[in-house]
């Protein structure tokens, strides 16, 4: 006598809660994915800083002063040049050439040029001389309000900075009026912040470096 056996299968139902609990993993791990990404280039950024820092020292060892910055479209300023703000200047290609303090100079993974170019821009580079010498605005005030609105004190010694967009790519310090307390500059600490994930990945704040010394921020 022959064994008669049934044919089992999915229902319908048993699939729908396969589909759902898939839908709900792939939820979880998309974000978690892609703020990793971020973890990933802000980590990136930083250790670079740390590189272009050490570039800047050993040039001013060399040369006795720190390098002039490039002008706001990335060209190569000299004393006798037209000033410009010292807070859109560049980083310096000069630290490349003709001694390659860095081999190349790193971008800014979070600017891009415009919207639809794959060209990052480098970051923005200033020192205190440049500002107190040739910038158009209010020079070294300026640029320890800009200390103040990222470490909350005016720290004289600084004699460069640069800085990142972060994550959210745009400039979390910038002419906006008023100015730090007993600096009559134009960086406010309303809405001037340094970029730190634990506000979430993707959030306000730049990624600045002051130097020598004080570095990034902890």
């Amino acid at each position: 006598m022959q064994a008669c056996h049934k044919a089992r299968a999915f229902t319908l139902i048993e699939l729908l809660v396969v589909v759902a609990i898939i839908a709900i993993l792939a939820a979880i791990a998309v974000p978690n994915f892609l703020e990793a990404q971020t973890r990933a280039k802000v980590s990136r950024i930083k250790a670079e800083m740390r590189g272009h820092a050490t570039a800047l020292e050993a040039y001013r060892v060399d040369n006795n002063r720190y390098p002039m910055p490039d002008d706001v479209q990335g060209g190569s300023l000299t004393s006798s040049d037209t000033p410009r703000t010292f807070f859109e200047t560049k980083y310096p290609v000069r630290i490349t050439t003709p001694i390659a303090y860095l081999t190349s100079l790193a971008d800014d993974f979070f600017r891009n040029l415009d919207e639809t170019s794959e060209t990052y821009l480098p970051y923005h580079y200033a020192t205190r001389y440049y500002a107190e010498q040739f910038a158009t605005e209010a020079g070294t005030e300026e640029f320890d309000a800009l200390h103040f609105a990222h470490r909350g004190n005016v720290n004289k010694g600084v004699q460069w900075y640069f800085l990142g967009h972060g994550p959210d790519s745009d400039h979390d310090a910038g002419p906006s009026g008023g100015g730090a307390p007993g600096l009559p500059g134009h960086i406010t600490g309303d809405g001037v912040m340094e970029y730190d994930p634990t506000n979430g990945t993707v959030s306000n704040g730049d990624i600045a470096f002051f130097g020598p010394g004080t570095g990034l921020a902890p």
